[in-house]
């Protein structure tokens, strides 16, 4: 496995999606785009929760190489990822 050195905020690493609970609304109805590579990470993931969680809310697109799909933010649940 490779290692990656990252720069991120403190507040970051202390993010907590809490979905349908969240009294904000500032990603409701996000469309977050996904490469093929990645998106094939995702489905083809050895984590099997990771895999499932792909193939149910990943929605393909094929519009190139780096909108290959696309997770859109559900308005009441928030981003299926971050459960």
């Amino acid at each position: 496995m490779q290692i990656h050195k990252t720069i991120k905020p403190i507040f970051v690493c202390k993010f907590k999606c809490v979905g349908p609970e969240c009294l904000m609304s500032c990603c409701r109805g996000w469309t977050i785009s996904i490469d093929k590579k990645t998106h094939q990470k995702y489905v083809l993931s050895p984590h099997t929760e990771i895999a499932a969680i792909a193939k149910k809310n990943l929605i393909l697109q094929r519009k190139g190489k780096n909108s290959y799909s696309r997770v859109e933010v559900k308005r009441k649940r928030g981003l299926s990822f971050y459960r």
